[in-house]
Protein backbone atom coordinates (compact mmCIF):
# COMPACT_ATOMS: atom_id res chain seq x y z
CA UNK A 1 0.00 0.00 0.00
CA UNK A 2 3.00 2.46 0.69
CA UNK A 3 5.90 3.71 -1.47
CA UNK A 4 8.78 3.52 0.91
CA UNK A 5 10.61 5.73 -0.57
CA UNK A 6 8.51 8.18 -0.26
CA UNK A 7 9.48 8.94 3.14
CA UNK A 8 12.87 8.91 2.06
CA UNK A 9 12.73 12.10 0.36
CA UNK A 10 12.48 13.96 3.62
CA UNK A 11 14.53 13.15 7.14
CA UNK A 12 11.66 13.16 9.85
CA UNK A 13 12.41 14.50 13.65
CA UNK A 14 9.76 12.81 15.68
CA UNK A 15 8.62 14.89 18.76
CA UNK A 16 7.94 12.74 21.52
CA UNK A 17 5.13 14.15 23.74
CA UNK A 18 5.66 14.27 27.22
CA UNK A 19 2.45 13.43 29.25
CA UNK A 20 2.48 13.92 32.94
CA UNK A 21 2.34 10.50 33.56
CA UNK A 22 5.12 9.59 31.45
CA UNK A 23 8.25 8.62 33.35
CA UNK A 24 12.38 8.31 32.43
CA UNK A 25 12.18 5.06 31.45
CA UNK A 26 8.85 5.55 28.72
CA UNK A 27 10.53 8.18 27.56
CA UNK A 28 14.45 6.42 26.53
CA UNK A 29 12.22 3.27 25.55
CA UNK A 30 10.81 5.88 22.68
CA UNK A 31 14.09 7.29 21.89
CA UNK A 32 15.83 3.84 22.08
CA UNK A 33 14.00 2.70 19.50
CA UNK A 34 14.03 5.51 16.76
CA UNK A 35 17.70 5.59 17.91
CA UNK A 36 17.84 1.98 16.28
CA UNK A 37 15.80 2.75 13.39
CA UNK A 38 17.89 5.34 13.12
CA UNK A 39 15.59 8.37 13.09
CA UNK A 40 16.11 11.28 15.14
CA UNK A 41 14.07 12.48 18.20
CA UNK A 42 13.30 14.62 20.84
CA UNK A 43 10.95 14.96 23.52
CA UNK A 44 8.50 18.25 23.28
CA UNK A 45 7.08 19.26 26.67
CA UNK A 46 5.53 22.63 25.01
CA UNK A 47 2.12 21.86 26.41
CA UNK A 48 3.33 21.71 29.74
CA UNK A 49 6.39 24.67 29.86
CA UNK A 50 5.43 26.67 26.41
CA UNK A 51 7.88 28.11 24.04
CA UNK A 52 10.84 26.98 26.20
CA UNK A 53 9.30 23.05 26.69
CA UNK A 54 10.07 22.68 23.09
CA UNK A 55 13.35 24.19 22.64
CA UNK A 56 15.20 20.75 22.22
CA UNK A 57 12.86 19.57 19.55
CA UNK A 58 13.16 22.55 17.80
CA UNK A 59 17.12 22.46 18.11
CA UNK A 60 17.24 18.64 16.72
CA UNK A 61 14.96 20.23 13.10
CA UNK A 62 17.56 22.48 12.82
CA UNK A 63 20.43 20.32 13.23
CA UNK A 64 18.58 17.67 10.76
CA UNK A 65 17.70 20.71 8.44
CA UNK A 66 21.31 22.01 8.21
CA UNK A 67 23.01 18.36 8.01
CA UNK A 68 20.56 16.24 6.06
CA UNK A 69 19.00 17.81 2.95
CA UNK A 70 15.96 16.91 1.94
CA UNK A 71 15.02 15.59 -1.22
CA UNK A 72 11.41 16.38 -1.41
CA UNK A 73 8.88 15.18 -4.47
CA UNK A 74 5.23 15.57 -4.44
CA UNK A 75 3.61 12.17 -4.32
CA UNK A 76 2.03 12.66 -7.47
CA UNK A 77 2.55 15.31 -10.62
CA UNK A 78 1.68 18.27 -9.66
CA UNK A 79 0.36 18.70 -13.53
CA UNK A 80 -2.49 16.45 -13.17
CA UNK A 81 -6.14 17.17 -12.10
CA UNK A 82 -7.27 17.71 -8.35
CA UNK A 83 -9.03 14.38 -9.09
CA UNK A 84 -6.16 12.50 -10.33
CA UNK A 85 -4.19 13.72 -6.99
CA UNK A 86 -6.67 12.86 -5.11
CA UNK A 87 -7.30 9.65 -6.08
CA UNK A 88 -3.89 8.74 -6.37
CA UNK A 89 -3.21 10.05 -2.61
CA UNK A 90 -6.28 8.22 -1.42
CA UNK A 91 -5.57 4.91 -3.71
CA UNK A 92 -2.23 4.11 -3.37
CA UNK A 93 -1.41 6.19 -0.35
CA UNK A 94 -4.14 5.62 2.28
CA UNK A 95 -5.41 2.51 0.45
CA UNK A 96 -8.59 3.13 -0.88
CA UNK A 97 -10.58 1.65 -3.68
CA UNK A 98 -11.76 4.28 -4.97
CA UNK A 99 -13.02 8.29 -4.65
CA UNK A 100 -16.10 9.14 -4.86
CA UNK A 101 -17.41 13.01 -4.72
CA UNK A 102 -20.68 14.66 -3.43
CA UNK A 103 -22.43 17.11 -5.83
CA UNK A 104 -20.84 20.02 -3.86
CA UNK A 105 -17.41 18.78 -3.95
CA UNK A 106 -18.22 18.47 -7.95
CA UNK A 107 -19.18 22.11 -8.04
CA UNK A 108 -15.95 22.92 -6.20
CA UNK A 109 -13.97 21.34 -8.66
CA UNK A 110 -15.67 23.19 -12.25
CA UNK A 111 -14.76 26.08 -9.98
CA UNK A 112 -11.52 25.35 -9.57
CA UNK A 113 -10.72 24.37 -13.15
CA UNK A 114 -12.38 27.26 -14.38
CA UNK A 115 -9.97 29.81 -11.99
CA UNK A 116 -6.91 27.68 -13.58
CA UNK A 117 -5.95 26.45 -10.07
CA UNK A 118 -5.43 22.74 -11.20
CA UNK A 119 -1.87 22.59 -10.74
CA UNK A 120 -2.11 23.56 -6.61
CA UNK A 121 -1.13 20.70 -3.99
CA UNK A 122 -3.40 18.88 -2.92
CA UNK A 123 -4.04 18.78 1.25
CA UNK A 124 -6.20 15.95 2.44
CA UNK A 125 -8.44 17.20 5.60
CA UNK A 126 -9.80 14.09 7.06
CA UNK A 127 -10.05 12.06 10.30
CA UNK A 128 -6.68 11.50 12.32
CA UNK A 129 -7.83 7.89 14.02
CA UNK A 130 -7.98 5.97 10.34
CA UNK A 131 -6.15 6.37 6.55
CA UNK A 132 -10.30 5.93 5.91
CA UNK A 133 -12.64 9.23 6.52
CA UNK A 134 -14.20 7.18 8.73
CA UNK A 135 -13.31 7.63 12.57
CA UNK A 136 -14.58 3.95 13.50
CA UNK A 137 -12.53 2.09 10.86
CA UNK A 138 -10.03 2.55 13.25
CA UNK A 139 -5.82 1.71 11.38
CA UNK A 140 -5.84 1.35 7.88
CA UNK A 141 -8.67 -0.93 6.67
CA UNK A 142 -9.49 -2.37 3.38
CA UNK A 143 -12.39 -2.31 0.57
CA UNK A 144 -13.30 1.45 1.40
CA UNK A 145 -14.25 5.00 -0.66
CA UNK A 146 -12.83 8.05 0.27
CA UNK A 147 -15.69 10.25 0.13
CA UNK A 148 -14.89 13.77 -0.60
CA UNK A 149 -17.36 16.23 0.52
CA UNK A 150 -15.73 19.98 -0.88
CA UNK A 151 -12.80 21.29 -2.28
CA UNK A 152 -11.69 24.50 -1.35
CA UNK A 153 -8.55 26.27 -2.88
CA UNK A 154 -6.17 28.02 -0.05
CA UNK A 155 -4.53 30.51 -2.91
CA UNK A 156 -2.57 32.72 -0.09
CA UNK A 157 -1.30 28.80 1.16
CA UNK A 158 -0.90 27.79 -2.03
CA UNK A 159 -3.31 24.13 -2.30
CA UNK A 160 -6.30 22.50 -2.21
CA UNK A 161 -7.89 21.24 0.51
CA UNK A 162 -9.89 17.96 -0.19
CA UNK A 163 -12.53 17.82 2.75
CA UNK A 164 -13.57 14.26 3.52
CA UNK A 165 -15.73 12.96 6.38
CA UNK A 166 -17.15 15.12 9.06
CA UNK A 167 -13.82 17.04 9.43
CA UNK A 168 -13.76 20.74 10.78
CA UNK A 169 -11.21 23.26 9.92
CA UNK A 170 -9.17 25.26 11.99
CA UNK A 171 -9.85 29.32 10.94
CA UNK A 172 -6.60 30.90 9.75
CA UNK A 173 -5.26 33.72 11.47
CA UNK A 174 -4.98 36.82 10.22
CA UNK A 175 -1.86 39.14 9.03
CA UNK A 176 -2.08 40.35 12.41
CA UNK A 177 -3.76 38.27 15.09
CA UNK A 178 -5.64 40.02 17.85
CA UNK A 179 -3.50 38.40 20.77
CA UNK A 180 -0.48 40.84 19.52
CA UNK A 181 -2.47 43.30 21.10
CA UNK A 182 -3.71 41.37 24.39
CA UNK A 183 -2.10 41.69 27.64
CA UNK A 184 -2.62 42.31 31.60
CA UNK A 185 -2.31 45.72 32.83
CA UNK A 186 -1.01 46.42 36.03
CA UNK A 187 -3.95 45.84 38.29
CA UNK A 188 -4.45 41.73 36.81
CA UNK A 189 -7.60 42.88 34.44
CA UNK A 190 -6.92 41.93 30.49
CA UNK A 191 -6.52 44.52 28.21
CA UNK A 192 -7.01 44.42 23.94
CA UNK A 193 -9.68 41.70 24.10
CA UNK A 194 -11.83 43.88 21.89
Amino acid sequence: MFHVDFYIRVEPVIAINRFPDDTEDDLRLVREYFQSIPVECAVSEVVRHGGRGGVTLAEKVLKVIAEKPANFRYFYDLSASPEEKIRKLAVEFYGASDVAYTEEAQKDLERIHKLKLDNLPINMAKTPYSFSDDPDLKGAPSHWNLTVRAVRPYTGAGFLVALAGKMMLMPGLPARPMLEDMDLADDGRAKGLF
